[in-house]
């Protein structure tokens, strides 16, 4: 086995193997690279080549991975159609990584899936147009509705600065070409003042990604909400009777008995009950004349108990709470023409209710509030109930 042919750059090496007897490219294993080298070395990819020019010669131009990143060198023609490239670096070994733009676009065309699951999505499209020359699409959503078929084309930027001027006029070009029905961009980090207001004119959807999954384009994201915690300010009771009865203690805490004597509840719990099973309305106001319970009541007395008609009358309020809710799982585009974000499933941080009250801001009425709340939340505050001691 001799080299075929290798080129230099800093301590890295790329080499081919070629058999010696019928001078035939093969493949160089690891162990034949470091036997040949003596270095420690790794495959870096399998190059197939493309024979559909009916050609048997093929220009082969590997990269190598550099102290600058990758750098090309042109390597004479060879003959063949599969070949082995190995690296050899003398203080470390690194591997291809997907690059960051390609991963970018793999994300949006993800999250387009799942706004559009019934829609055919391809990335990395390829459509000859008017032109006569084939176009590159990073993302080309395809539908039928009727007998129509739409195509929709979208551009995907993973630039460090907001996307200029001159890329969406790039873009729209494209559009034209392919006979696109409707044409998006979606960029990292936004679009120029130029850039909108050109898109705007042209009906051309400019979006951001948004994402909240641990990753280069990770976003951090809350909407604003409003928290409404309905509770029982106060309540009174109503009791009457016939005939002789006293009254004494907290009416609270009375024991509410039966015919037969034996205890129902406490007032207070009866309470309680009639305000979990909605006899009491969850709503603002005063609610009077609710029965306690469905039964005939009974109070104790001196001289035994006799029956009386129990009612309550309650006064309910709603306590509106305003802040911002943290979402832990969310990902879709948000739009750079309307204040709008299109996603599909969402998963909002845990809901302690004793913390938002602690701290977000207590307002007196939504129609306050400058900002529009995204999400309303609507609870109903629960109490404990009354145990007396003697029962442990």
């Amino acid at each position: 086995m001799q080299p075929f042919c290798s080129a230099h750059r800093n301590d890295f090496l790329l080499f081919f193997g070629v058999d010696s007897a019928s001078q035939d490219p093969v493949p160089i294993s690891i162990k034949q690279s470091c036997r040949l080298y003596g270095a420690r070395c790794s495959v870096i990819e399998s190059l197939t080549f493309d024979d559909t020019d009916n050609q048997t010669t093929h220009l082969f131009q590997p990269f190598f991975m550099g102290k600058n990143g990758l750098w090309p060198s042109l390597v004479e023609r060879v003959v063949g159609t599969c070949f082995w490239g190995v690296y050899w670096n003398r203080r470390n070994h690194r591997t291809m990584e997907t690059p960051d733009w390609k991963k970018f676009e793999q994300l949006a065309a993800a999250i387009q899936r799942e706004l559009a699951p019934d829609a055919k999505i391809t990335e990395n499209a390829k459509l000859v147009g008017k032109s006569g020359s084939k176009r590159q699409i990073d993302i080309l959503i395809e539908e039928e509705t009727g007998q129509f078929k739409l195509r929709i084309a979208i551009d995907c930027k993973d630039y460090k600065n907001p996307v200029d001027i001159k890329d969406v006029e790039t873009f729209l070009g494209l559009l034209t070409d392919v006979g696109a029905h409707k044409g998006a961009m979606v960029a990292a980090h936004g679009f120029t003042a130029a850039a909108r207001e050109r898109a705007l004119n042209a009906g051309l959807d400019l979006f951001r990604l948004v994402d909240t999954a641990n990753h280069k384009w990770r976003s951090y994201v809350t909407v604003p909400a409003v928290y409404v915690d309905y509770q029982i300010g106060v309540y009174s009771f109503s009791i009457s009777f016939k005939g002789r009865g006293v009254l004494s203690g907290d009416p609270r805490y009375m024991p509410i008995l039966r015919s037969d004597g034996s205890l129902i509840d406490y007032a207070c719990n009866l309470v309680l009950d009639r305000w979990e099973d909605n006899t009491i309305p969850d709503a603002p106001g005063e609610h009077r004349d609710i029965p306690l319970t469905s039964e005939a009541t009974f109070l104790p007395g001196p001289s035994g108990h006799f029956e009386a008609n129990i009612r309550v009358n309650a006064h309910v309020q709603g306590l509106i709470f305003f802040g911002q809710l943290p979402l832990q799982q969310f990902r879709g585009f948000k739009s750079e023409h309307r204040d709008v974000t299109h996603w599909k499933s969402m998963l909002t941080a845990p809901f302690v209710p004793e913390k938002i009250m602690r701290d977000w801001q207590k307002i007196e009425s939504i129609d306050q509030l400058a900002v529009r709340p995204e999400i309303s939340l609507y609870a109903k505050s629960m109490y404990p109930r009354y145990k007396p001691k003697t029962q442990g």
